[in-house]
């Protein structure tokens, strides 16, 4: 089996607000108690903020505080939490903590391409296959 390591970018510039990152892997599904694992929080302003989760154990790059810009790493993608596999769980809310009475908040990106064609400026729905724009 081939594996790929994903690096979780920052898609905007903001602080962190919250972080954890001692979380082990997981079997899929196994830990309900701590279903964000290995998290990031970001304040983007506007009272926007980003939630990064499921990162792999010890590779978390942000704390509490800390500016971050767009395109600074984060952490790896990983399996931590209540997750069915390796992937990046990624939302804006517009409040810091996890759980609670939080709305999601709508998120556009820029410059990608999604199952093949390209898109200046949008919103990707499941089951899209994305990548950057010309890779």
């Amino acid at each position: 089996m081939r594996r790929i390591l994903v690096t979780a970018l920052v898609l905007a510039a903001g602080t962190g607000v919250a972080a954890a990152a001692s979380a082990r892997t997981w079997r899929p599904r196994e830990n309900t108690r701590d279903p964000a694992g290995n998290h990031v929080v970001l304040q983007l302003g506007n009272r926007a903020y980003a939630l990064l989760a499921h990162l792999r154990r010890g590779s978390l790059r942000v704390k509490p505080g800390q500016r971050v810009r767009q395109g600074d790493a984060l952490g790896r993608c990983g399996n931590s939490g209540n997750s069915s596999e390796p992937h990046l769980h990624f939302h804006v809310q517009d409040r810091a903590k996890l759980f609670g009475p939080a709305r999601g908040l709508p998120v556009e990106f820029r410059d990608y391409a999604a199952n093949g064609r390209t898109v200046v400026s949008g919103t990707p729905v499941q089951g899209e296959f994305l990548r950057p724009r010309g890779s």
